[in-house]
């Protein structure tokens, strides 16, 4: 199930209430799935720029600035797709163009005191702004879905996750000796973060039904196991 025909569909068929439904339930979909990827991506940044030698290394705050905002506007993608299927495609424009003027003034007088994060603020503002835009246009158009506590689970749940692997990897100065403790730390961050939604029980069961429906053919197995992780009652 594609986001944006299928909003268009339900949209064109005056079907609003199963508008409201799918827009709520790949809002939730996105909180629980890219908040903790993003914190992640965040928290094993060291590592990953330590590849490409050490002048990359001052990279390295705004690279998590970027991953960590870009995973708590990852909603906006949703509220997006809701404006491109009603038809508000001037709030959609209009969103862009603030979001690239407020880009433009934060990376200006940010820049001289902040250096590279000068850009990386500059950037998390951007995706800040276009998602409250969309939200906004989302709202006005009566679509606007939004699962606090989804949302909220989430990005508490992925903090103490980040912060683990990120100990693990910091833990010790030598590369190889990080590369190596890599995927024990990305695995015990992801049953860090499984266990915390588990016990927080965030996952329902329209959320593994709805999950089916929208992953790829042949995945249906790796739905599975995470419903047997984090949804203990099946």
């Amino acid at each position: 199930m594609v986001l944006l025909p299928t909003l268009s569909s339900l949209h064109a068929a005056n079907k609003t209430t199963e508008t409201r439904q799918i827009v709520r339930q790949y809002g939730r979909l996105v909180s629980m799935l890219v908040i903790p990827i993003a914190v992640g991506f965040a928290s094993i940044t060291e590592v990953a720029l330590r590849l490409f030698g050490p002048s990359y290394m001052s990279g390295l705050v705004p690279s998590v600035i970027v991953s960590v905002v870009s995973g708590l506007t990852a909603l906006g993608a949703v509220y997006a797709a809701v404006l491109l299927a009603v038809g508000r495609l001037r709030l959609y424009i209009l969103a862009n163009i603030v979001g690239v003027v407020t880009l433009a003034v934060v990376v200006y007088f940010s820049t001289p005191y902040l250096g590279l994060s000068g850009p990386a603020l500059g950037r998390a503002t951007l995706m800040i702004v276009v998602a409250i835009f969309y939200a906004y246009g989302a709202w006005r158009s009566g679509f606007f879905e939004l699962d606090l506590r989804a949302f909220l689970g989430a990005s508490i749940s992925s903090a103490p996750m980040g912060a683990v692997v990120f100990f693990i990897l910091t833990r010790f100065n030598s590369f190889l000796v990080q590369i190596v403790l890599l995927p024990f730390a990305i695995v015990a961050g992801a049953l860090m973060y499984l266990c915390a939604v588990r016990a927080l029980k965030l996952f329902t069961e329209e959320d593994f039904e709805f999950m089916r429906q929208v992953v790829p053919a042949g995945f249906e197995r790796i739905v599975a196991l995470i419903l047997r992780a984090v949804y203990p009652k099946r």
